[in-house]
């Protein structure tokens, strides 16, 4: 008579057929993210005294997604009428007529305003395989034609689509208006000049005036590393200094022992080893090492007792050796 599959052996084997799932799905479903944009305005008098107007705010975000043939506004290039309106006047009509003019090159974005700074202002957006990047702005205001923003910015690294990015914001100077304090009369550029960073008063010497957070908000699971049978499920989450984060792909090696890999499959990143120390110690141990200066964030997670433990790596710092002893106190499931 044959014996029924062990309940680890039936969770790895479910593990496996969802994995296979998820590797079949039709490819518009892989070509495709949502994301949640969070701009953080950090705007404010004491970290930008000079000149600072008792009414800062941004305007309505506004910009697409798009492929790599369009340009909505470039640093050297003079600035679009949409760009403008937009710099000058928080405007977000004539930039989103300037985006649908391009037809299915890219599609319209547009998110909430900043009505005082510091806040906090959102934006939802989808990027596909046909529109990867993204250029979104908003207006410093008041202000004579001063934005921040991003362009052509790529939401995926290595071809896949990055759990989150941040992106510090420092201000740009659209050329339209000749300008130099926040509520300076009209004063248009003749001739107009270039998009060009404003690094000159009144925001010489300060921090960045805002930031970008893109979350992805239809990631999928991560793959977890199965060990002991499928009892143990070990995730890997990366984040590099400028501000990408993504999942860690598995690889076993023994049954308490596997690694993970983050840009290259030829790059060990993390070993890690749930060790069954409970014949002398009650416990599992959980050890791990890392070959990279990244951030780190590993999950072990125990599915039969349903108990997890974390462990991190702070970015731009060398990976800590993990010799966790305590480990996990689940022996008895």
């Amino acid at each position: 008579m044959r014996s029924a599959p062990s309940p680890a052996v039936c969770r790895r084997l479910l593990a496996l057929l969802a994995l296979t799932a998820a590797l079949a799905l039709p490819a518009a479903a892989q070509d495709s993210a949502a994301y949640s944009v969070r701009f953080e305005a950090l705007w404010n008098a004491a970290d930008h005294p000079y000149d600072f107007p008792s009414n800062a705010h941004f305007s309505p975000l506004v910009g697409a997604t798009h492929g790599a043939d369009v340009e909505l506004w470039r640093p050297g290039a003079r600035a679009t009428e949409g760009i403008r309106a937009m710099a000058e006047l928080g405007m977000v009509v004539p930039l989103r007529t300037e985006v649908r003019a391009v037809g299915g090159a890219a599609d319209y974005v547009e998110g909430d305003p900043v009505n005082r700074s510091p806040g906090v202002g959102f934006a939802a957006l989808t990027v596909t395989a046909e529109h990867p990047l993204v250029t979104l702005v908003t207006m410093v205001a008041p202000s004579p034609d001063w934005f921040v923003g991003v362009r052509n910015l790529p939401l995926s690294e290595r071809g896949e689509w990055l759990l989150r990015k941040t992106v510090e914001l420092g201000p740009w100077d659209a050329g339209t208006d000749s300008g130099s304090t926040f509520l300076s009369p009209n004063q248009v550029s003749v001739p107009r000049q270039n998009i060009a960073p404003l690094t000159g008063f009144p925001f010489a010497g300060t921090p960045p005036v805002g930031r970008f957070v893109f979350e992805r908000t239809d990631a999928p699971p991560p793959e977890p590393l199965l060990l002991a049978d499928g009892r143990f499920e070990v995730t890997a989450v990366w984040t590099t200094a400028t501000g990408s984060s993504g999942y860690g792909k598995p690889m076993a090696l023994t049954d308490d022992t596997g690694y993970f890999w983050f840009f290259d499959a030829d790059n060990v990143e993390v070993v890690l080893k749930v060790l069954d120390a409970c014949g002398f110690a009650d416990r599992f141990w959980v050890f791990a090492g890392g070959l990279t200066n990244v951030g780190v964030e590993l999950v072990v997670r125990d599915t039969v007792a349903e108990v997890e433990k974390r462990y991190s790596n702070d970015v731009d710092q060398p990976f800590q050796p993990i010799q966790d002893t305590a480990g996990l106190a689940t022996c008895d499931g």
